[in-house]
């Protein structure tokens, strides 16, 4: 059997990680008819169709997936590769991907990475905002943050910071309303809930080392904590949410913290990236470096 041509190979993940002829054909300097007869060489060469075509997207078949997923890593190590190369330069460069959840980003990682590249002005920094839990696939990403648990796996994660939940609502809500005092007494309440947590409809509390988890039935929720907060903020009812999302808004007075006898939920924040020691691009230990340096404790 011929051995496979291996700058085909990489074309291939590219187009299949791109979704794209034209996006691959840019990043390695060819013309998308090129592209394209390149990868039907790969398909003669081993008499298999990998990709099913259409003008609107590109198929995988399963010879495709199977391959895509054997290679992927093969992928990966080229790319380190060619930053390991670019690194023996004194200038730090190459292109940095993060993906990232979107209001960590904006409130927390934002000024972060607009330090870090005026430190770096020849690192191209790519963030992704998705919040989407699941861990980008190797090669997607050069770093990926992430909260919650996290599934094991072969990535290199080292666990940031930790991020905990405030319970508050506006001071019209609970002059008018009242403050809760336990968590039972929330069934009594307008309870607006941030649904991308873990646990669902659930709302955790400790007390002297007691857990105690309380049922909610919101009558507003949202995936998105930047709404929750705004709707908290004008009256709409208790709400849930990530310390860094309300810090401004308690010292403002815009919130006010409810059960304050009562510990809430911590969930961790992890750096992700896929490189071990040996092939860790220069470009990545210096942000993550730069990262763990810069972060304050979220409290």
């Amino acid at each position: 059997m011929s051995t496979l041509p291996l700058h085909d190979i990489v074309l291939f993940v590219d187009v299949v990680n791109y979704q794209s002829f034209t996006k691959a054909a840019q990043k390695h300097n060819l013309t998308p008819a090129a592209v394209s007869k390149r990868i039907s060489a790969l398909e003669k060469l081993i008499a298999i169709r990998l990709l099913n075509r259409s003008t609107r997207k590109i198929a995988l078949t399963e010879s495709g997936e199977v391959l895509y997923h054997h290679c992927s890593k093969i992928h990966q190590d080229v790319a380190s590769a060619h930053s390991a190369i670019l690194d023996l330069h004194n200038t730090p460069q190459g292109v940095l991907t993060i993906s990232s959840p979107t209001n960590f980003s904006n409130i927390v990682l934002a000024p972060i990475v607009a330090e870090f590249s005026g430190l770096y002005p020849n690192i191209y920094v790519k963030v992704e905002l998705t919040d989407i839990r699941k861990v980008p696939e190797i090669g997607d990403f050069d770093v990926a943050i992430r909260s919650g648990q996290l599934i094991s796996s072969n990535l290199i994660a080292r666990k940031l910071t930790s991020i905990h939940f405030i319970y508050c609502a506006s001071p019209d809500y609970l002059n008018k309303y009242g403050a809760p005092t336990t968590p039972e007494q929330l069934n009594q309440h307008k309870v607006i809930d941030y649904n991308y947590r873990e646990e669902g409809s659930i709302w955790t509390f400790s007390q002297k080392n007691q857990q105690q988890t309380q049922k909610i039935s919101p009558i507003i929720s949202a995936n998105n904590a930047l709404f929750i907060k705004f709707v908290a903020i004008n009256g709409g009812g208790i709400a849930c949410l990530p310390n860094f999302m309300v810090m401004n808004e308690l010292k403002q007075g815009q919130l006010v913290s409810c059960f304050d006898n009562y510990d809430t939920l911590e969930q961790p924040i992890w750096v992700i990236h896929p490189y071990t020691d040996r092939y860790l691009p220069n470009k990545v230990k210096l942000f993550t470096d730069f990262i763990f340096t810069k972060m304050s404790p979220m409290t």
